[in-house]
This record gives structure tokens, sequence and C-alpha cells, in this order.
């Protein structure tokens, strides 16, 4: 069975930043961290070209998601500090279930480009994962890439996050997808968030 990802970003008022990381830091991440087939959590920052922060949470699949673990802390039981804060951000989810390579997980990098594809097919996807095929292995500084579908409501959506062990990500464009380019909706890089 292929791993999932649960992949959050957010844009804090600048009134409401502080206290969106202390909430991340101190209770979300912490709590989400330990909850069974969670595989990581980890956040990161924008270098300026999409939304401000995103949070990733490699899973073991998506049924963890339903799990009495993780529906503790989810919905109707969030803590008074979860339903302040994500009332005020309104933090935008999406979850995926990794088509390339498969069982991989987040890893430690530089730096994480987002590729966001919408409206997208299963042959589309298919089609993204071939266009791409060699990609890590043609870039030295690209640790790995992976390919995720997402069934949103009314349409199925995909991701790519491509790992950087330095700064280059040029090599990321519209271009590497092929005929998909006009697929993509946003494309942003980001650096790992350091707690100071």
């Amino acid at each position: 069975m292929s791993k999932a990802l649960l992949l959050v970003v957010a844009d804090p008022s600048p009134t409401m930043e502080e206290e969106f990381n202390a909430w991340y830091d101190t209770e979300h991440v912490p709590e989400r961290a330990v909850i069974p087939g969670f595989n990581t959590a980890l956040r990161f920052v924008s270098l300026g070209d999409g939304p401000a922060y995103m949070a990733l949470y490699d899973l073991d699949d998506l049924a963890v998601l339903d799990s009495p673990a993780y529906q503790a802390v989810y919905g109707v039981n969030f803590s008074p500090w979860t339903r302040r804060v994500t009332s005020r951000v309104n933090p935008a989810r999406l979850t995926g279930v990794q088509m390339f390579p498969g069982q991989a997980v987040t890893g430690l990098c530089a730096r994480m480009v987002l590729v966001r594809l919408r409206d997208v097919s299963e042959a589309d996807m298919a089609a993204t994962i071939k266009a791409l095929d060699g990609f890590s292995a043609r870039h030295d500084n690209c640790t790995q890439h992976r390919v995720f579908v997402c069934d949103q409501q009314t349409r199925q959506d995909g991701f790519v996050l491509f790992e950087f062990n330095d700064n280059r990500t040029e090599s990321v464009n519209g271009a590497v997808f092929g005929g998909l380019a006009d697929k993509i909706d946003l494309l942003a890089h980001y650096r790992p968030y350091r707690i100071n």
C-alpha cells in the first residue's frame, strides 16, 4: 500500500503570525507527531511565491485520518486554541496518495518545491510520472521527488514535491511537465521552518 500525505498551507495575517507559530510549535505539531501512522510532522516557510507556511505530515496511508487517535484531536475535538487559530487563519488542507515512488517520506532538505496540478485524471498523473522519469538522477542536488493524487469534492488534483539539498531549484519549472504545464496552478518554493 502506498504512503499518503497531509499537506496544509496557510497565510496568517501579521497580527496572527506570532500566535500561529506558537500554536504550531507547542500544540499542533507535537499533538500530531505522536499519532500512530504519522511518520513525519514538518513545517516549511515560503520563499515568497506561495502561501507563507506549509506543513507536511507523511502518513502510513489515508486511513490514518479516520483512526480513533486522529479523530480524538480533529474536527469537533479540536482544542480551543486550534479552533481560535484556524478560524482566523483558515488553512487550506490537501490529502494525497503517493503514486510515485510509493513508499518515500519527506527527508531532510534545504529547499522544497511544491507544484500543484488542478483537475487532472489518473492518466494525467501517470504522464506526470513519466515526464519526471529520471529527474532526480539528472539533478545532483535533487534528493527525491514524489507524485501524489488527491480527490477533491468535484475534481481530482495532483501535486509534486521536489526536495533539494541546496538552494538551487531552477530546474523545476513548467517545462519539465511537458503538455501538462497548463494544469499547474501553483509552483512555490519553501525552506525548512526552524524554531528560533
